[in-house]
């Protein structure tokens, strides 16, 4: 586990962040800063760090990660590099779990091969380099997981799952896992009672936060969620839909060749496993794991091909426990087999610093252009960006600006219809300096003949920065940033 530690990171690297790795930058760079002045009461110092850096998603996702890499921040700096460290230490952790699960249904060789395998397969490796919270979820229901059959220590078991709640809302299909099987092997009268303690201790470390978030109103983005009107068939090939994803290589992983070779022989093995044996207990709770987390990624929309990682470790068990059975010259050859497939994943890693991804703030890199604003802006000028997913851009920025100037993100709720002498006295009252824009931005295409009209600074094609020199400099204006979903203005007082 030592030796892929230091793998992990040594393909770890500081390129710009990822998809969703920008929004949990975002709630742990709040942390960081809310740290370094806690005096301030928190519901204050929201409206403070949305009026200054208006990306947060404290309403979508838990704090406990993001809290764990503030702390990482304080002590080392906050950096996309820092921010991946904390989740491939964590996959350290998974796999040792991992470890600990296959020895507790099977024995220990299942164990130590079912976390080998599981470390080379390429979407555990690709997350383990990046911040999100796929990983440490993987690493909390395992753990859960053994704790249910180790020690029935319904205290313990509580305190992992709300551990997992913080970092995952989605870890609550623990309990659809468990009720599946305890009724698939008629232990649910056996197990009711522990399983009774367990929720009462859960739902008590829980039910703070929850009601925390929505006398803050910050249930209202997932109730307009739950509330869609989805039919089944888009809510099913949501992602086929979603052409973007195609563009990024991470995505593309699912259909890479040399993913689906990795897949087909560790299902074979597991199904010669389940068929050449009896289904006892330890298979029946892994397929109940296998089975419900699968339907359930099927059946809710906004899902991704990554969340089959979640089945990685009973399909590894399972496999693990399977290949036991077979002779040591077969053996050899998945050996070999795998040995290969791992240096292709290697070699093919996708977080490449020349990784081709068509976004254009991806491939010029936010962090490049945050710099370059953070180094030309002046005082009392503000940002605005036009990019749906500027999340990313905001963080490389606000991580070197201790509240020092705003950046003000467009949303559609509040300027779709803005016309350009609207838009023009906005910039001027609000002393934007410069203006970043994307082509494929709906405001931007509206005001490009204005935007066309300023100094271009920097020009990467898809994304474009213009520099605006027509403000008053003199004090910094009131600025305010409106968030569409909770439907507020955030201004500092």
């Amino acid at each position: 586990m030592i030796f892929y530690f230091f793998v992990l990171v040594f393909f770890l690297n500081t390129r710009d962040f990822f998809l969703d790795e920008g929004a949990h930058g975002m709630d742990s760079l709040f942390f960081y800063k809310f740290l370094q002045n806690p005096t301030i009461h928190i519901k204050d110092f929201v409206f403070r760090f949305y009026s200054y850096y208006p990306a947060l998603f404290l309403n979508e996702y838990p704090p406990l990660i993001h809290v764990i890499a503030s702390i990482f921040y304080l002590i080392f700096g906050s950096s996309e590099f820092i921010s991946r460290l904390v989740i491939s230490l964590i996959s350290i952790a998974a796999l040792f779990a991992v470890y600990l699960f296959g020895k507790k249904m099977f024995d220990e060789e299942t164990g130590i091969e079912a976390s080998l395998l599981i470390s080379v397969i390429p979407y555990y490796f690709t997350f383990s380099q990046l911040f999100m919270m796929e990983i440490p979820m993987v690493f909390l229901f395992t753990l859960s997981t053994y704790l249910f059959f180790k020690n029935k220590n319904p205290f313990l078991l509580g305190l992992v799952l709300a551990l997992n709640f913080y970092t995952k809302f989605l870890s609550v299909i623990f309990f659809g896992v468990i009720g599946l099987y305890t009724i698939w092997s008629k232990t649910l009268s056996k197990n009711f009672f522990y399983l009774l303690k367990t929720g009462l201790i859960f739902v008590i470390l829980t039910a703070p936060f929850l009601v925390f978030l929505y006398t803050q109103t910050g249930m209202v983005f997932s109730l307009n969620q739950i509330k869609g009107e989805e039919n089944f068939v888009d809510v099913i090939f949501w992602e086929a839909k979603m052409d973007f994803l195609k563009n990024t290589k991470l995505i593309q992983l699912l259909y890479f060749p040399y993913h689906l070779l990795y897949y087909i022989p560790i299902f074979i093995l597991t199904l010669c496993f389940l068929g050449l044996s009896s289904m006892n207990d330890q298979k029946k709770f892994l397929v109940s794991w296998i089975v419900f987390f699968l339907l359930t990624f099927t059946i809710l929309p906004n899902k991704t091909p990554k969340y089959i990682i979640y089945v990685f470790p009973p399909i590894a068990i399972l496999a693990a426990h399977g290949f036991q059975k077979i002779k040591f010259k077969q053996k050899k050859l998945f050996v070999i087999g795998f040995i290969l497939l791992s240096l292709m994943l290697l070699i093919l890693n996708p977080l490449n610093p020349d990784a081709d991804i068509k976004q254009g703030y991806e491939r010029i890199g936010s962090k490049q252009l945050s710099e370059y604003i953070e180094s030309s802006i002046s005082d009392n000028a503000t940002v605005f960006v036009m990019n749906k997913e500027s999340y990313n851009i905001i963080f490389g920025f606000a991580k070197n600006n201790d509240f020092e100037n705003k950046v003000i993100r467009s949303v559609n709720c509040k300027f779709e219809n803005i016309s350009e002498s609207e838009f023009r006295s906005f910039i001027r009252r609000n002393n934007v300096q410069f203006i970043i824009g994307s082509e494929n931005d709906p405001i931007y295409i509206k005001l490009s003949s204005f935007l066309n009209r300023l100094q271009i600074v920097k020009d990467y094609g898809y994304l474009k920065v213009f520099r605006n020199d027509n403000i008053d400099l003199r004090k910094m204006p009131k600025v305010c940033n409106y968030n569409c979903f909770v439907n507020l203005e955030f201004c500092e007082d």
